[in-house]
């Protein structure tokens, strides 16, 4: 969050030089300095602002010459000047709301993330299911007394299975078991097996 802060805060009576009550102007001073240091407590000040306490913490030494209560004032005026400098964020940044976004994000990375595992693990587990059952009708017509009559159900099964996209860790096993079940079935119906017969 950026704070452009009211220099007002910082406004002080120009110096009067008809005016020999130096102790006026220290009161001003430091009544400025600790306003500013008020503001900077509630918003983050600017780098100008910091610039103008700093410049005035000098203006109180020059005012404050022949107080007998110089040093407790300069010293009133330096510790509001620190609480200003404590408040100062570079480029206006406000802390908390760049570690709060940086959390918002991250948590937000990380929904995702969980979200394309689960959908991933969803589409594992379809294709795992398809796999599976088609591993189940190959085997069953193989067991059938005539599993010639099958063969075009078993070679849409095989187009079928090379459209099936990956089915995750079962993967490899459902693979085995299909070109398992494939062999059976083709030597039971007594019909070479498409695609190897071309490949012999």
């Amino acid at each position: 969050m950026s704070f452009e802060p009211d220099h007002k805060a910082l406004a002080i009576p120009g110096p009067d030089v008809s005016d020999e009550r130096p102790s006026a102007d220290a009161e001003s001073i430091i009544a400025a300095l600790e306003k500013a240091a008020v503001s900077a407590s509630e918003s983050p000040p600017s780098l100008k602002m910091v610039d103008l306490a700093k410049r005035l913490v000098v203006e109180l030494r020059v005012a404050c010459r022949g107080r007998p209560d110089a040093k407790p004032m300069i010293l009133r005026g330096r510790a509001a000047l620190k609480k200003v400098e404590a408040a100062f964020r570079p480029d206006g940044a406000d802390v908390t709301e760049d570690a709060v976004s940086a959390d918002e994000r991250r948590a937000a990375k990380a929904e995702a993330a969980r979200r394309r595992v689960a959908e991933r693990e969803e589409v594992f587990a379809q294709n795992a299911d398809r796999m599976r059952k088609i591993v189940g009708a190959l085997t069953a017509a193989a067991k059938t007394e005539d599993p010639g009559r099958f063969t075009v159900q078993a070679g849409l099964c095989q187009q079928i299975w090379d459209e099936i996209g990956p089915a995750g860790p079962e993967g490899p096993a459902l693979l085995k078991a299909y070109r398992k079940a494939t062999a059976l079935f083709w030597a039971k119906a007594g019909v070479p097996e498409p695609g190897k017969a071309e490949d012999a």
